[in-house]
């Protein structure tokens, strides 16, 4: 939804972020970053990038050639082209990514608003059996450590039902004050 020239000038300023190369869309375009940080991108090394599949049949006849270099320099430049990384985002990966459950899902209403829900997939659950306590408190030097544990559950149950009603609240209200955004995608984000 935006122009091909917004697009470039995100995707040129994504490009300068480190390291050097992320953002490319090709192995040439990362070794060329690379190589215009160190200020080594010359006509000489842009030749050489812009013919990598030359590189990888190991053409290095075509290759002088193109670069108008001797077999001295394009060592240099391969030696060069060696100590760049191909793969400079490699260095972001932690391990196996988990996927991210929503603590709500907003789905817009037959009436023309937003309709929030609490994804019950995500909901901690606690439920307190008072008959089960009723059962096992019959003996009296159990009771008070029982009736500790009793106090806890219900403690923990009334937290977990507040947190829900305060994310609750804080999500409705989100949506109320971004519903331009909910409408007509991520230009009209509020702050």
């Amino acid at each position: 939804g935006t122009s091909l020239a917004q697009a470039e000038r995100v995707l040129a300023t994504l490009q300068s972020l480190d390291p050097p190369g992320v953002f490319a869309r090709s192995l040439a375009e990362c070794l060329a970053i690379q190589l215009r940080q160190k200020d080594r991108y010359d006509p000489a090394m842009q030749a050489l990038v812009e013919n990598l599949e030359l590189l990888a049949r190991r053409d290095f006849a075509t290759l002088k050639r193109l670069c108008g270099v001797d077999e001295e320099d394009l060592l240099d430049m391969l030696g060069e082209i060696r100590q760049l990384n191909p793969k400079p985002g490699s260095g972001f990966e932690a391990g196996v990514s988990e996927a991210i459950m929503p603590d709500v899902v907003v789905r817009a209403s037959s009436d023309g608003g937003w309709l929030v829900e609490l994804n019950p997939d995500t909901l901690p659950r606690v439920l307190v059996n008072q008959s089960y306590f009723s059962r096992v408190t019959k003996n009296g030097e159990d009771h008070a450590f029982l009736s500790d544990c009793l106090q806890t559950a219900n403690w923990l149950t009334r937290s977990l039902d507040q947190r829900a009603k305060t994310i609750m609240k804080v999500a409705s209200e989100i949506v109320r004050q971004q519903d331009a955004f909910l409408l007509h995608g991520v230009d009209y984000l509020r702050p």
